[in-house]
């Protein structure tokens, strides 16, 4: 390739990246799917239940850019039941299989996908206060930190969490009915421009551009 030419690529490559802000804003994905699977593997659509169920959160990521961080977000929209004489209740997110992200993501149970749901790899947890016999839950977040590698993985597809609650007996429940939509959210840092690659590719098009003002 001639060197104009190739310079000539190169600022316009570097004009192009030039536009793009070191630091991308953080991006949003709501649940495509979500809800809880009970220990008998029956399926509930959209409602997080934490006593013998574990819940799942399923997100597409077609669009996804690679990220540098992310958290999940629950949102505020459920009621909360049977937890009044517990003070804080851990909430944990795991990772699981591609078969269960496909089963769930189909709207699909059995007793494999709720073992699968809460016996993978911990991605985050939270120390959920608890308000009380009844009453709404708050929002929570969840750093996700440790889900990078897997999201960045799953980008172009589906992304799965699994979650499950220490509670354990008893009609306990974390967000009894949980049917507004979106149930959960992620929010993603994609990861940045490397700063070094700016002043690397803008001397580059200085160059294209003294050759062109040379040649003129």
């Amino acid at each position: 390739m001639p060197l104009a030419k190739y310079l000539s690529i190169i600022a316009l490559a570097t004009a192009g990246l030039a536009a793009l802000p070191a630091a991308a804003s953080p991006l949003q994905f709501d649940t495509i799917a979500s809800g809880a699977v009970s220990s008998a593997g029956q399926r509930t659509p959209n409602i997080l239940e934490g006593s013998f169920r574990n819940n799942y959160f399923v997100f597409d990521l077609a669009d996804a850019p690679m990220a540098a961080d992310l958290s999940l977000t629950i949102m505020s929209n459920g009621s909360y039941s049977g937890l009044g004489a517990l003070d804080t209740v851990t909430f944990s997110l795991f990772a699981v299989s591609d078969a269960t992200r496909d089963a769930v993501a189909a709207n699909m149970g059995g007793r494999d996908v709720y073992a699968d749901l809460g016996d993978g790899a911990v991605l985050g947890s939270i120390s959920v206060p608890t308000p009380g016999a009844s009453g709404a839950m708050p929002a929570l977040t969840i750093d996700l930190g440790a889900a990078k590698d897997a999201f960045n993985a799953a980008r172009g597809g589906l992304f799965a969490l699994g979650g499950s609650t220490d509670v354990t007996g008893g009609a306990q429940f974390l967000w009894l009915s949980s049917n507004t939509l979106p149930v959960a959210r992620l929010d993603v840092a994609p990861v940045p421009l490397p700063a070094a690659l700016m002043p690397m590719l803008t001397a580059l098009g200085g160059l294209a551009a003294l050759r062109r003002a040379r040649r003129g």
